[in-house]
């Protein structure tokens, strides 16, 4: 009988989850900027996700759910929420990335470095700082990854019903 593999220590998912988390509440949008809360579909999103409303075709209803969600934190004006809404799924996605990495190389530093240059690429760190649908998407993508990764080592039946699950929502 061999001797389960080892979880990654809490380091790990602090430094994954948390150094982008922090980087993003810091460097996101205000609401005074208007230069750079209202770029893209910034102020589309704010409004259909606060009224649970509809945005521009194809729609996306999860995004929209997970914003409500946070537009209505007490600490934060509704678009204050809507953006935070990016920040924590932004962190996510780097922290899912780097567990998936670090399923199939079991190797700390590579595993941070590679959901860290996702995380504060600045294509990424843009749509992780205003409200935008992407940071969502990518991280139902990293959490994919990580679920493919982890089957591909345990052969789960949970994982794979898992992984399926979230093939569907992303």
């Amino acid at each position: 009988m061999t001797a389960p593999e080892p979880r990654p220590r809490w380091e790990l998912p602090l430094l994954a989850f948390g150094l982008p988390f922090l980087v993003y509440t810091l460097t996101r949008a205000h609401v005074w900027a208007l230069d750079t809360l209202y770029t893209i579909d910034s102020a589309e999103m704010v409004i259909a996700a606060h009224t649970l409303g509809i945005d521009h075709p194809p729609g996306h209803p999860l995004y929209l759910l997970f914003a409500h969600l946070f537009s209505q934190l007490p600490f934060a004006l509704p678009d204050g929420g809507v953006i935070f809404t990016s920040a924590v799924f932004g962190a996510l996605a780097a922290l899912f990335l780097s567990l998936a990495l670090y399923e199939r190389t079991r190797d700390i530093p590579v595993s941070l470095a590679t959901g860290w240059s996702m995380a504060f690429g600045f294509v990424f760190w843009i749509h992780a700082t205003i409200a935008e649908v992407y940071t969502v998407q990518l991280c139902f993508l990293g959490l994919f990854l990580y679920l493919a990764a982890r089957w591909l080592r345990t052969r789960s039946t949970r994982t794979l019903h898992l992984l399926s699950f979230c093939l569907g929502l992303g």
